[in-house]
């Protein structure tokens, strides 16, 4: 019963909270500022820029260029890895030995000496 009770006043709050509602009004001369900026001939660069960006012709041609550029990556990444990973390190660790072999038999002269 104390549920029903407490649902009915939660209801009545709930109905309670719309008795002060008034219509939104705007700004005193708001549309006067809306109508002298319609009609305002001047427009700025950023403008400018804004509607020709903003041009279908270009937004496709700006998506065609940014996926272009990502397959070109994609393709020049495949392409310069041809040498397997095991292959160069490999090169790399006997190249590494060689090194170290030479350092150790100039060592061994200077200490025969």
């Amino acid at each position: 019963m104390k549920k029903d009770e407490n649902n009915e006043m939660r209801i009545g709050d709930i109905f309670n909270s719309v008795n002060g509602l008034q219509r939104a009004t705007p700004r005193p001369y708001l549309l006067t500022r809306i109508n002298a900026r319609l009609n305002n001939p001047i427009k700025n660069i950023w403008e400018n820029m804004a509607t020709f960006i903003s041009r279908p012709s270009v937004v496709i041609a700006g998506i065609c260029l940014f996926l272009l550029v990502n397959i070109s990556v994609l393709v020049y990444k495949n392409s310069t890895s041809t040498i397997p990973a095991a292959e160069r390190s490999y090169t790399t660790i006997a190249d590494e030995y060689d090194d170290y072999n030479n350092l150790a038999t100039i060592d061994n002269i200077e200490n025969q000496q």
